[in-house]
């Protein structure tokens, strides 16, 4: 792993941090595009076989998966540390490609799913 901010917070605060990832099903959100202009970008379908497919089945529409909870069942300890495939683009820059694999459980305590996303205002 990357030794960034949540790897140096975990350091410092141990269990007392709680490190929180998201991803979203469909909607619209702002990027760096690659030359890096800020655009908007969306999704108008969850793909199959990803965990953000998982999570959209979990969630009514949206949940909250604890992660650190749920690694307390040996039975999903390694199912969870697994690298689980989502859809990609919500980040600082948008990406290239439509899907990316992580490592989601060893990185974060929980992940909040939200169905459906709206652009927001970016004031200059």
């Amino acid at each position: 792993m990357v030794d960034v901010t949540g790897h140096q917070l975990r350091k410092m605060y141990g269990d007392s941090y709680f490190n929180i990832a998201t991803d979203f099903g469909t909607g619209e959100f702002l990027a760096f595009s690659q030359d890096w202009k800020m655009e908007t970008f969306g999704y108008d379908s969850v793909l199959e076989n990803t965990f953000t497919e998982f999570l959209k089945r979990l969630g009514s529409p949206n949940t909250f998966l604890n992660l650190r909870k749920a690694r307390e069942n040996k039975e999903l300890t390694g199912y969870l540390n697994s690298a689980f495939t989502t859809m990609s683009g919500a980040g600082a820059q948008v990406r290239n490609q439509s899907t990316e694999t992580k490592e989601i459980g060893k990185a974060f305590d929980g992940i909040i799913y939200l169905d459906k996303t709206s652009t927001i205002n970016w004031a200059e």
